[in-house]
């Protein structure tokens, strides 16, 4: 899959609709809905696991996903310790049967008894009490192979020295079809692994351990998510031999014989070769991300690292231990991703294709700060090709988006925000330490592409309301209302007396259509698999419009960690510009990971933009031979599953077999198997 790609030129891409230059003055702006996540919450209730001080910590996440299948997207919001600070899950009201009004209602934190009460992240302790560790970071994934999304949630001690395992140990929330959630951290070995000692090497100084980040992906082929942690410490203070991330594999549980699932700490030197084994050992492990970087057809995991060169472990696919797990090659220096001079503090990541080469490009957030060193900024790395050792990713260092004007950056996230076809960019800041500094206090930033394949943005923040000076963590988007452009959620710290006030922010995307504004198009892009790794975690998707010299192709990949300790949706959005004729071709092409066969799509502007289109594999309902082929035999299997209530026809996962179904089934047999 190695091959060199060229950028298409600028004169192309207008001639297929999508605008070479950016707007004078954009045609949106963010909006946020007041009533939407933070006054559900309650004023002081809500106390994350980062401070404008910076005693219990420095950042703290949220994550997006659609855990209950009705086709909008919720949220979850880690909360700080304490019995007074429960975990929240918002509930999308978009879709749902409650009548309710407001965008989101709360259904863990305000229903202690209900369905999700174990969301709240409340525990009993060894003596019957109750007690509420501190959680910083989640993603949700389906450990199980159950068509369900459940919740992996960690935290640390951070300042308090509480090093004992009920205040540090992951854990793991099923999700069962009655829609309850069950803690299940204990059966699958999860509750007695620890984040503040390395084993065989005694304990560390838990009061400087601080959770890094979070990310989920299938790394040994069997369809399974592996959990990667990152781990942050400071630099010297704890033995060089600690290891600063932990990676956990799924494996059929021992002596099951129900098909339960366990995770094994497989945190070892062996799987993950360090480059400087007297520093790296430290632990300052920010965000990981799990993608197939070197398009191998495995997935590889890019970690941040705080005071040294940043970490690209590329999976070498061949199995070393005996629950199959793959090694891996640091390839983080000879890929150019190391860091900059004196390693840089490299904490939030986001990846995408920035420069139209069809190959991701990796940017990372850092401090820009007064003070410290000059050579410290947020960096973009540029790539060129998959063959990311001959070909390694170059820092754009004149690039608007790698200064942040004195700033101490911390989530960010790529989109096209403004649906133009170019891949933009929203970057928060937050300076720990000067919560009452308001000189030194700098804004959010939100980037728009200037319109080429150069990489060359304008900070449009202040235009379109995200100019905002607060202490900003974990920033994510996604299209929460599904009216077709990117919405911003955003954790933040608001106030300017230190006093720890704290919001979950909704942002809405809002047009400026009354002033005149492009009608640009739009299309939203949902893999599914069968099994096991049903919401496609690792898959690339490919959207084409035009065809010969005037064909434009865009990509996105399917994560689960990303920002800083933030997950967006297993969704893909595009945006494609004003200028498609209605005859337009448009074909999606969803490449899954493990080297499974790709799917695709194929229509026109008219039949497939302005919607959100499920695409799974052919295999799902290419149900009678000839197999490779889909005919109307396949569509009278599928019916007879449907009409039998088998759930093998349930290819949207819901639990139930309904119209939607019918319509996924109906997309893939008249795209064929191509």
């Amino acid at each position: 899959m190695n091959h060199k790609i060229l950028p298409k030129a600028a004169a192309i891409l207008s001639l297929v609709g999508i605008s070479t230059t950016a707007s004078a003055q954009p045609y949106f702006e963010f909006i946020e809905i007041a009533d939407a996540l933070s006054p559900q919450i309650g004023t002081g209730t809500f106390v994350p696991s980062f401070t404008t001080l910076g005693s219990n910590g420095m950042a703290s996440g949220v994550a997006a996903a659609d855990y209950d299948n009705d086709g909008d997207i919720d949220i979850f919001v880690p909360n700080g310790d304490g019995l007074s600070h429960p975990d929240f899950l918002f509930r999308n009201n978009l879709y749902n049967a409650f009548g309710e009004t407001t965008p989101f209602t709360e259904v863990a934190a305000s229903d202690p008894n209900g369905d999700y009460s174990a969301l709240r992240g409340i525990l009993t302790d060894g003596v019957g009490q109750p007690h509420k560790p501190r959680s910083r970071s989640a993603i949700w994934i389906d450990f199980n192979a159950d068509g369900l999304l459940d919740l992996f949630v960690a935290g640390d001690a951070m300042g308090d020295n509480m090093n004992t395992s009920p205040y540090t140990a992951p854990r793991l929330y099923q999700q069962q079809i009655s829609g309850e959630f069950v803690d299940v951290s204990t059966i699958t070995g999860l509750s007695t692994q620890t984040m503040i000692e390395d084993q065989n090497y005694g304990p560390t100084d838990t009061i400087l351990r601080h959770l890094g980040g979070v990310t989920s992906g299938d790394l040994n082929g069997d369809g399974y998510p592996e959990i990667f942690v990152g781990l942050w410490q400071t630099l010297g203070a704890n033995s060089p031999t600690d290891i600063g991330y932990r990676l956990f594999v799924n494996i059929p549980k021992s002596g099951s014989t129900t098909g339960e699932r366990e995770y094994v700490n497989a945190t070892s030197a062996t799987l993950f070769p360090l480059n400087n084994t007297t520093i790296d050992r430290y632990g300052a492990h920010w965000q990981p991300v799990i993608h197939d970087f070197n398009g191998d057809g495995w997935l590889d995991i890019f970690c941040a690292v705080d005071g040294n060169d940043n970490h690209l472990w590329l999976n070498d696919g061949q199995p070393v231990q005996s629950w199959n797990m793959t090694a891996f090659t640091d390839a983080g220096i000879s890929a150019g991703l190391e860091a900059q001079t004196w390693g840089g503090t490299d904490m939030g990541v986001a990846i995408a294709d920035v420069n139209v080469d069809h190959v991701q490009d990796v940017y990372t957030t850092n401090i820009d700060h007064d003070g410290f060193l000059p050579d410290w900024h947020n960096a973009l790395f540029l790539s060129s090709d998959t063959d990311i050792i001959t070909y390694p990713y170059v820092e754009s260092s004149g690039s608007t988006i790698t200064k942040s004007d004195g700033a101490f950056s911390w989530g960010c996230t790529f989109g096209d925000f403004d649906r133009d076809g170019f891949i933009d960019l929203a970057v928060t800041n937050g300076d720990l330490g000067n919560c009452s500094a308001i000189s030194t206090r700098h804004k959010s930033n939100l980037f728009l592409n200037d319109g080429n394949t150069t990489a060359t943005f304008t900070d449009v923040g202040t235009n379109v309301g995200f100019d905002d000076e607060d202490f900003g963590s974990s920033l994510i988007s996604a299209d929460f209302d599904r009216d077709g452009d990117l919405d911003l959620v955003q954790v933040v710290f608001t106030d300017s007396a230190c006093s720890n006030l704290a919001e979950v922010r909704f942002l809405e995307n809002s047009d400026l259509c009354s002033q005149g504004c492009p009608a640009n198009l739009w299309i939203n892009i949902r893999p599914r698999l069968d099994t096991p790794n049903r919401f496609a975690t690792g898959s690339l998707v490919r959207v084409i419009t035009g065809s010969g010299s005037q064909k434009v192709e865009q990509t996105r990949v399917i994560t689960t960690g990303i920002s800083i300790m933030g997950q967006e949706p297993a969704e893909a959005h595009f945006g494609l510009g004003d200028e498609l004729a209605t005859n337009t071709p448009v074909s999606v092409i969803v490449e899954w990971p493990n080297n499974r066969l790709p799917a695709t799509l194929e229509g026109t502007a008219l039949s497939l933009t302005n919607q959100v289109q499920d695409i799974a594999p052919c295999e799902i309902v290419d149900l009678v031979a000839p197999f490779g082929v889909m005919n109307s035999d396949d569509a009278l299997k599928f019916m007879e599953f449907y009409a039998a209530g088998d759930m093998r026809a349930d290819l949207d996962a819901d639990g139930q077999l309904t119209f939607f179904d019918w319509a996924i089934a109906n997309s893939i047999i008249l795209a064929g198997c191509l």
